[in-house]
């Protein structure tokens, strides 16, 4: 796991991020997020991609008129560069420009340091209304990069809003595709599955990605992004448009004993009633509530849903441990109880509030709020004391709500 992590760029963003978010907390005495967003990477494919983000970086503060000239903008690297330049150097701090390319180059970047500050500096005066410049296509840089001024004033001013993903050139680009084919190893797979003889290194790299994949498989958080994925891709294409579908991330709560479960339960079942999309449980489509109700007028349960396995006893089969009939009976109750109307009244004799020793006022409350009350997990005293005793956990979070609600 940390060697996966030490290779991820993600893990080093989100360290150095956290790391920078801290420090300002501090000196600015608030708390919460500092960063906007995540971090955005794209692979730059070639020496004209690699040069036209490495201006766009350097006049970030120009375009945001923050400082007149890339010289005077603190915090840039062309700065820093120009400075040391003044004296014959380059700064050991940043990766040095290498000149151009030859057949023994040493590790820097490929252009010449000159033509680069040179090209900066006159970009930067064409940004400027105030200032007067003219990118001539005789510039050497240009020349050597074969990119047209127009061109090069475009990238460096709209880098980031006319490139999405990789940037290059097209050979480049055919090139990093079969890079990453390879890289997703589907041959290495399929000679796994084949039965084909794999060398040790092969092995080790199979060995790594299974590894992966396991850890995959029991992550909710993975799960949740597939099935987000696949339903996303789905109604865009319905729609015949592009983009985010879902608002946000999922929400996960630990539901540790049988209230919390039958609250939870109701809760969702309930959620076209209580959002007045159907009038009743069985009238709201795309729903558990209707489909058990459906078959239950056959004396049936639902296959494709877990079973309602009966109250708990001793040798109790998997499923869930209420009675069917109460369950639908006090969902249908508290769906009418919703409605304005409607007339409805949930008795404390009700057989499954009775059984839960929940109060018929809290069990309204449970299936019309239940994820505004509950932040985190949701039972009883003693099963919060186990779940946070388990977890290493010192505050208990909804303790409170619980105790009030739940009894």
């Amino acid at each position: 796991e940390f060697r996966i992590r030490l290779a991820s760029i993600s893990w080093f963003m989100r360290v150095l991020n956290e790391d920078i978010a801290r420090r300002a907390n501090k000196e600015d005495g608030c708390t919460g997020r500092f960063w906007e967003g995540r971090f955005k990477s794209q692979a730059l494919l070639d020496e004209a991609a690699l040069a036209a983000c490495l201006a766009y970086v350097d006049l970030n503060p120009v375009r945001a008129k923050m400082a007149e000239t890339p010289e005077t903008s603190d915090y840039t690297s062309i700065k820093k560069r120009i400075d040391y330049a003044r004296q014959g150097k380059q700064p050991k701090s940043l990766l040095r420009f290498a000149g151009n390319p030859r057949k023994h180059m040493p590790k820097g970047l490929p252009f010449e340091l000159t033509y680069y500050i040179q090209l900066v500096e006159l970009t930067g005066r064409c940004m400027r209304a105030d200032k007067r410049g003219y990118i001539s296509d005789s510039q050497p840089l240009l020349t050597r990069l074969q990119i047209e001024p127009d061109n090069w004033l475009k990238l460096t001013t709209q880098f980031t809003k006319v490139f999405h993903g990789a940037v290059g050139r097209k050979q480049a680009m055919k090139d990093y595709c079969e890079h990453l084919h390879k890289r997703r190893r589907a041959n290495l797979t399929h000679k796994f599955i084949g039965g084909d003889e794999l060398s040790e290194s092969e092995h080790s790299i199979l060995d790594a990605d299974i590894s992966e994949f396991r850890i995959r498989l029991a992550s909710i958080s993975w799960f949740m992004r597939v099935l987000n994925e696949d339903i996303a891709r789905r109604a865009n294409k319905e729609d015949g448009c592009t983009g985010r579908f879902w608002e946000g991330r999922f929400k996960s709560q630990a539901l540790l004993d049988e209230a919390a479960l039958a609250a939870c339960l109701a809760y969702v079942d309930l959620n076209p009633v209580r959002a007045k999309m159907a009038e009743t449980p069985e009238t709201s489509d795309y729903t558990s509530i209707k489909k058990r109700i459906d078959y239950a007028r056959q004396g049936k349960q639902p296959k494709s849903l877990l079973r309602f396995a009966g109250n708990p006893r001793k040798h109790m089969p998997k499923g869930l441990p209420f009675e069917l009939t109460y369950y639908i009976q006090l969902v249908e109750l508290t769906g009418r109880c919703m409605r304005a109307d409607k007339r409805g009244y949930i008795s404390d004799s009700q057989p499954l509030l009775t059984r839960l020793q929940i109060e018929p006022d809290n069990w309204l409350k449970l299936t019309t709020q239940f994820t505004k009350v509950f932040h985190g997990a949701v039972g009883r005293k003693q099963a919060m004391k186990d779940y946070c005793e388990h977890l290493h956990k010192r505050r208990r979070a909804n303790l409170t709500q619980c105790e009030r609600l739940l009894g």
